[in-house]
């Protein structure tokens, strides 16, 4: 692949290393590859290598999962390809930083209900007891609030809600979305 992108760099990263012009005995052992301009020291793509047999994607943190690539990646109306949002949010369930209880938050709304179904069974084997599986099996709006909650007991921030606003400031529609 190294021939595709003459006069860039390909780095291995992983267990919070990087490798810096990856041998390839060190890409194989790794299964993310980030291109970089050896100029300005700028990443410019994040590759990630899972497991395969043949057309089949095997879950790299349970090989008893698999899935045909047609279900892993879909693509944008424009061809581009990409990861399908619940395998994006099992990846980053292993670690539950802030920013990735952020792109759950964001995302888990726009999921179909099979995307969920999905998600929910994927975190109940790879991660069980995970806080997410509640947030996912709650309604919409014990999800909003439970999240919240989720967010204090593991950054152990200070989340307040917002002030409740005078009828004159809110008008008619003061319940939040989805509720």
């Amino acid at each position: 692949m190294r021939h595709l992108f003459p006069g860039y760099v390909f780095d291995a990263a992983g267990s919070g290393r990087i490798w810096e012009n990856a041998a390839p005995e060190v890409l194989a052992a790794t299964h993310q590859t980030w291109l970089r301009d050896p100029a300005t020291g700028n990443y410019l793509l994040d590759v990630f290598r899972e497991p395969h047999d043949g057309d089949t994607w095997i879950c790299r943190r349970d090989e008893r999962i698999r899935l045909p690539y047609s279900d892993v990646i879909h693509h944008t109306r424009d061809g581009i390809p990409y990861l399908v949002p619940e395998l994006v949010l099992l990846f980053k369930a292993k670690h539950l930083r802030g920013k990735d209880q952020t792109d759950f938050d964001a995302t888990v709304p726009h999921l179909t209900p099979d995307q969920r179904e999905t998600l929910t069974e994927l975190l109940t084997r790879v991660h069980p007891g995970h806080p997410w599986l509640a947030a996912l099996q709650a309604g919409p709006r014990q999800r909003a609030y439970g999240l919240r909650e989720q967010r204090l007991d593991n950054a152990a921030e200070e989340l307040k809600p917002p002030p409740a606003l005078p009828p004159e400031v809110a008008g008619p529609h003061t319940e939040p979305p989805g509720g």
